[in-house]
């Protein structure tokens, strides 16, 4: 899905988008492309508590399952579309 917000997004927003990436490095993270959130769901998500990459059992350890659902948003620097993925990887 490609989104194109209303109004041109601000510096104040990017200032939010550059903290959320300090504060949350896991699944925000900043390239030359721009800004990019990125995980595996658990269901139901529950942020708070560290929910957001599904977990599965490997020799008695709960290791980050890597196939199955994701969901992408892509928030460039320039230009104004902001994309979101929600898709399927192994």
């Amino acid at each position: 899905m490609k989104f194109v917000p209303n109004k041109p997004l601000s510096r104040k927003f990017f200032r939010k988008l550059d903290k959320v990436c300090k504060e949350d490095p896991c699944c925000w993270t900043k390239d030359s492309l721009g800004y990019r959130y990125y995980i595996y769901p658990e269901l139901p998500i529950d942020r708070p508590n560290g929910t957001h990459k599904r977990k599965v059992e490997v020799d008695g350890k709960m290791v980050d399952d890597w196939d199955g659902n994701f969901i992408e948003v892509r928030i460039p620097y320039i230009g104004d579309t902001i994309c979101v993925k929600d898709g399927w990887i192994r």
